[in-house]
C-alpha cells in the first residue's frame, strides 16, 4: 500500500540562532503494516548534518548563515516509500 501524510513543518523558522532546539512535527502516515520513520536533518537543503537524525536538532555554530530543514523517510516494507520535506529555516542568526 502506498504511504501517505501531510507536510512535516517545523517548530521555529524564523529568528533561529545558536543553541536553539527545532522540532520537526511529524505527519500523519497511513499504511498496513504501520510504517518505520526516519529523519534527517539538511543544511542549506541538501548536505547531510552527520549524526543528525532525531525529530530534535540543536543548532549548531556550523549552522550560522545557512539554512536548515529535515527530510523523513517512512517505510512500511510494502509499498513504496514515503519522503518528505519539512519548510526551510530562514538563514541561522549568530
Amino acid at each position: 500500500s502506498q504511504l501517505g501524510g501531510d507536510t512535516p513543518t517545523l517548530t521555529k523558522t524564523q529568528y533561529v540562532k545558536t543553541g536553539d532546539v527545532i522540532s520537526v512535527a511529524l505527519p500523519q502516515y497511513d499504511g498496513i503494516p504501520i510504517p518505520t520513520v526516519s529523519y534527517q536533518w539538511l543544511r542549506d537543503a541538501s548536505t547531510a548534518i552527520s549524526g543528525a537524525t532525531d525529530p530534535e536538532y540543536t543548532v549548531v555554530s556550523g549552522d550560522i548563515g545557512h539554512t536548515l530543514k529535515c527530510k523523513i523517510t517512512a517505510t512500511n516494507g510494502v509499498g513504496s516509500d514515503s519522503v518528505d520535506t519539512s519548510d526551510v529555516t530562514n538563514s541561522i542568526l549568530s
